[in-house]
């Protein structure tokens, strides 16, 4: 089953894993505030079979700088996805996160917990800086699968 995560932000990332197993992960693509939407078309379309997306809720916050930029973004996200005919669910990151124990939780735990499950993956930069945009798509397309599994197993059973 190929799954498709995507932390929609700025320094969000877009994953694709396979049976739980990452395959890709691409830094979200920008030129300045905004995504570069050919880029985005590529990546999205980079796989011909994409059994589902997950694309995380985007909350604005009152007098949050780039509300508009925000909105922009996301529906270029939304929009490259309904172009190459996906399947999308839209959740919002206190679903996911509780799933894996993150409310209320540093980014770093996020990152933390993604190293545990895809050891193989870059996490941080070559200076060390924190690539959580990269751990929480990846753990959100974790997340998207072990749901499906579960749900396929639970429709087989019965």
């Amino acid at each position: 089953m190929l799954v498709c995560g995507i932390d929609p932000g700025k320094q969000g990332a877009i994953a694709f894993l396979n049976d739980g197993n990452v395959v890709e992960i691409y830094d979200m693509p920008l030129i300045g505030k905004e995504i570069d939407k050919k880029k985005l078309l590529e990546i999205t379309g980079s796989y011909n079979i994409v059994d589902i997306t997950i694309l995380e809720r985007q909350h604005i916050m009152q007098k949050q700088k780039g509300q508009h930029a925000i909105g922009i973004n996301f529906g270029y996200l939304e929009m490259a996805l309904v172009i190459h005919n996906r399947a999308y669910e839209i959740i919002s990151p206190q679903k996911w996160k509780r799933y894996f124990n993150l409310l209320k939780k540093e980014k770093s735990d996020s990152v933390n917990l993604a190293i545990q499950y895809f050891p193989d993956a870059e996490f941080y930069t070559k200076r060390g800086r924190l690539l959580d945009g990269r751990a929480e798509a990846c753990l959100m397309a974790l997340y998207m699968f072990e749901k499906r599994n579960k749900l396929l197993l639970t429709t087989e059973q019965e």
